[in-house]
């Protein structure tokens, strides 16, 4: 687990605020979240876990923004960021203005919960997503790129090519869309 010092430096707890709908993202929320997505508790944060929690704070493009937090944070260069990297990176966390989380504290949504949600986008009941459901089933997600989201996905789910995602591939879309960290809240 990571151990946070009380502030980073330069960065008075009481002023450094990261605005987001909702209100302003306190530094230690930040320290919490990236906490909390130390996942493995071996006290650093991997690519993977920076990718998630950046998804948490509504970053539109997460993968990219733990790329560059990465890079700007990890001094040591072993491709993580340890808790003296930890201040690094929340400067640039400030700085960039990633926080745009709707509510406080969005909880990942789990793999039964999200085959719900693209089953119920399935407006005509035939038992498949054709790609407008799939954009429509991205879009109340939250997804940055609906539709390129729903093409890939699409793409990828589609074992038979018959241009839908059927309730037997629908396990292959679900796994797809886990790697995102969708939320709900």
């Amino acid at each position: 687990m990571l151990r946070f010092k009380d502030t980073p430096k330069n960065l008075p707890a009481s002023t450094c605020r990261c605005l987001r709908k909702g209100g302003p993202v306190l530094v230690t929320e930040l320290k919490a979240i990236f906490n909390r997505f130390d996942t493995d508790k071996d006290g650093r944060l991997s690519k993977h876990e920076l990718r998630n929690a950046f998804a948490s704070l509504g970053s539109r493009l997460p993968g990219w923004r733990a790329s560059r937090g990465l890079k700007q944070a990890d001094r040591n260069g072993d491709g993580y960021i340890s808790d003296e990297e930890l201040e690094v990176l929340l400067q640039y966390v400030l700085k960039c203005g990633t926080c745009r989380r709707k509510t406080p504290g969005p909880v990942p949504i789990t793999e039964a919960q999200l085959k719900a949600t693209f089953k119920s986008f399935d407006v005509n009941k035939d038992g498949r997503l054709s790609k407008e459901e799939l954009r429509n089933a991205f879009a109340s997600l939250g997804a940055y790129i609906p539709r390129w989201r729903a093409s890939r996905g699409l793409s990828l789910a589609d074992g038979n090519g018959d241009g839908y995602v059927s309730d037997d591939e629908l396990d292959d879309l679900v796994k797809y869309a886990m790697k995102y960290g969708y939320t709900i809240g």
